[in-house]
């Protein structure tokens, strides 16, 4: 059952990504670009927080599994604690690497000077994006430590839909940069239902 709400969710996730690519390409080629571009520097920063996720997962699931309640919840208290720490001083990190080096990294990622400047306008939201994100990867991880992915998935049902709509309505009054701020308002949504 870990195993179906866990395919659920990421089928999910997956499709939020194919319908911002797919939204992105209704601002032309250039803007299309320009976000794949982006999303590159967002995906590894995904990669790069899922390191302290992971440990969330197995830190908490030891401490869950501890046959010594106490001891137990003592462990599982210092495990989110520890771990989001670590989380949020890397996402400032990531944050501080972006917002200093963007235009560097966009320029090694294209060399065509259009996409190159049309990314720099929305690489704001790349650069506060890890600070967005944090949360809920460090949350992922805390409850598939705990086994609980049925909450996982239902933020997931609950903020997907959400995220479609926003896209739209946001998209249709401030263009790609309502499109980026759906993305963002959808993972804080996902964060919101899982600490709800």
């Amino acid at each position: 059952s870990v195993n179906r709400d866990i395919f659920i969710r990421t089928l999910l996730l997956a499709f939020c990504f194919a319908w911002f690519v797919q939204r992105s390409g209704a601002f032309g080629d250039v803007t299309l670009a320009a976000n794949q571009t982006l999303l590159q520097l967002f995906l590894f920063t995904g990669l790069a927080l899922d390191g302290t996720a992971i440990a969330a997962e197995t830190l908490v699931g030891g401490a869950i599994g501890d046959r010594d309640k106490a001891r137990g919840a003592a462990r599982y208290g210092a495990a989110v604690r520890k771990t989001f720490i670590i989380a949020g001083i890397a996402a400032f990190v990531f944050a501080a690497f972006y917002g200093v080096f963007g235009e560097a990294l966009i320029a090694f990622l294209t060399k065509d000077a259009a996409i190159r400047a049309d990314a720099a306008r929305y690489m704001p939201w790349v650069v506060v994006s890890p600070l967005i994100v944090v949360i809920g990867f460090q949350l992922d991880g805390i409850f598939i430590g705990a086994t609980r992915a049925r909450e996982m998935r239902d933020s997931m049902i609950v903020s997907a839909p959400l995220f479609v709509l926003a896209s739209v309505f946001l998209a249709d009054r401030f263009d790609n940069h309502g499109l980026w701020a759906a993305l963002s308002l959808y993972f804080l949504l996902r964060a919101v239902r899982l600490t709800g």
